[in-house]
């Protein structure tokens, strides 16, 4: 593990959310959150302002749904600042999200449905330079329950659109 404290960027549109997490990651020793920001504009505004490829973050915790361009959107971009190290942090979990995720450039992925442990290990892997993903469960899927065809949200979960 690095032995100076990772220092955190946080980037998602929800204020709770990141004042949470910065209360959390406050009660950590070897975490010190930089920034929080709340759009995809803002983040490149703030990029923007440092020097040469120089950026005062060693691990961004960027969320999906963002204002301005997504994370998504921001991928490949952010490849510019190397030493960046970009922990994906999205409610969307799907296998192919998280597979489009990583071929972006990000270095892990964390469903925002994690408990704060997981979180916090996840940073800290990143941070010492893993790559942090889910695995894809082994075996094939699960088989999807007969549901009543009466039901509106069943009924477009079956034809295919996942709402």
């Amino acid at each position: 593990m690095p032995s100076s404290p990772c220092r955190l960027l946080i980037v998602d549109d929800h204020l709770m959310l990141t004042q949470s997490l910065a209360l959390l990651f406050a009660g950590q020793p070897d975490l010190v959150v930089v920034d929080q920001l709340a759009s995809g504009t803002a983040l490149l505004e703030w990029l923007g302002k440092a020097v040469g490829a120089a950026v005062p973050a060693d691990v961004l915790l960027l969320d999906l749904h963002l204002p301005g361009p997504d994370g998504l959107t921001l991928l490949p971009t952010l490849q510019q600042y190397p030493q960046l190290r970009v922990l994906v942090f999205s409610t969307a979990a799907s296998p192919e999200l998280i597979e489009r995720v990583a071929a972006a450039g990000a270095h892990g992925f964390v469903a925002k449905s994690a408990d704060a442990e997981h979180l916090l290990e996840s940073i800290r892997r990143v941070h010492a330079g893993q790559r942090v993903f889910p695995r894809a469960p082994a075996g094939p899927p699960p088989r999807a329950a007969k549901l009543p065809s009466h039901c509106c949200a069943c009924t477009a979960f079956r034809a295919g659109s996942g709402k």
